[in-house]
């Protein structure tokens, strides 16, 4: 089928076929891949998937690793029987993705990721969930305010590094305040993250 006889319709049938019964995240990152080779009908496919889940990030500009923590952050939720995906799961993705600059400012700053995910321990008694799971009113701040972070820094994508700074827009949300609480806060990462970008703003 060549790529000017294309329908929206058909692309989502053909991803879904593809996918199977994969998550509708796993979905989200498929059509971000897709849309790169595509133009107006790539950018109307990631927004399908991407309405889905949640509205206030601009997903198209997340990177590989960033889109990839939003999707260990609902297999989180999922895992612990969680009806909703906070803040709190949003940072036990950070933690999933090791080679991510988020989770490499959180392991110097705690000593190990280890001792942030012991004080996100898992509730007792709830059963594992494979339902699609909605962004807690927090969680979709701090991804809107990840996407701001990453204007201020002038960068193009949104990376694992303004997910992490993005926490802290709600400083009470499980997240933040399990960070806060560890004696880590905005003013301890922001610095760091800027060392180790070291001025370029290369994709994470």
């Amino acid at each position: 089928m060549a790529l000017r006889d294309l329908t929206l319709t058909e692309l989502i049938e053909q991803l879904d076929t593809d996918l199977g019964d994969a998550t509708d995240l796993d979905k989200i990152s498929e059509a971000q891949r897709r849309a790169h080779t595509l133009t107006d009908l790539g950018d109307r496919l990631v927004d399908h998937y991407s309405g889905q889940t949640w509205q206030p990030a601009n997903f198209a500009r997340f990177t590989q690793r960033a889109a990839n923590v939003v999707v260990l952050a609902q297999d989180s939720a999922r895992g612990r029987g969680d009806g909703t995906i906070g803040t709190e799961h949003l940072l036990l993705g950070l933690l999933g993705e090791p080679d991510g600059v988020a989770a490499q400012v959180l392991v110097e700053l705690a000593g190990s990721a280890e001792a942030i995910i012991a004080e996100l321990a898992a509730p007792v008694g709830k059963a594992p969930t494979k339902k699609l799971l909605p962004l807690t009113e927090d969680a979709k701040i701090a991804l809107s305010a990840a996407s701001q972070e990453s204007l201020a820094f002038l960068h193009d994508y949104v990376g694992t590094e303004h997910l992490l700074l993005g926490l802290f827009a709600v400083p009470d949300s499980p997240g933040a305040s399990t960070l806060t609480g560890l004696g880590i806060d905005v003013d301890a990462i922001r610095p760091r993250v800027m060392h180790k970008l070291g001025g370029f703003t290369s994709a994470d």
